[in-house]
């Protein structure tokens, strides 16, 4: 059965907006807020998936496909909290210790991994920008 949600929505139909609108709402969070999260707990991420690889790392963050990837994964993690119905009975301070929680890199780097397919069109994208960069007159 579709659990519905704000404006009759079902949680799986959800887009990214909707989700960060109610979540913004949850947590008493500016939209800006959501992001600068959202952006450095992908960070976080990354440190936390290749420790020991600093490079490996910096492909990753300037790869548009690891992002897209990333806020994929979060959009299904938003569609969660918000099914739970956090809001019910919870001080807002909860509700973003809880969704922190959710959120939370070290536990993430445990659950969630990049597949195959996302680490190899990163690397294709960045051997495009290196060959664009070796072939731009000097």
């Amino acid at each position: 059965m579709k659990e519905v949600v704000a404006g009759g929505m079902n949680a799986q139909e959800m887009d990214k907006g909707a989700a960060m609108g109610l979540i913004c709402g949850l947590l008493s969070w500016e939209q800006m807020e959501y992001a600068e999260f959202q952006h450095d707990t992908g960070l976080e991420y990354l440190r936390l998936y290749i420790p020991d690889d600093p490079d490996g790392q910096d492909l990753l963050i300037r790869s548009q496909i690891y992002w897209q990837w990333w806020l994929n994964h979060w959009l299904a993690r938003d569609r969660s909290y918000i099914l739970a119905r956090v809001d019910c009975n919870l001080s807002t301070d909860e509700r973003r210790f809880l969704y922190r929680a959710l959120n939370n890199a070290g536990e993430l780097v445990r659950d969630i991994y990049p597949n195959r397919v996302i680490l190899e069109q990163s690397y294709a994208e960045m051997i495009g920008r290196l060959f664009d960069a070796e072939n731009v007159p000097q």
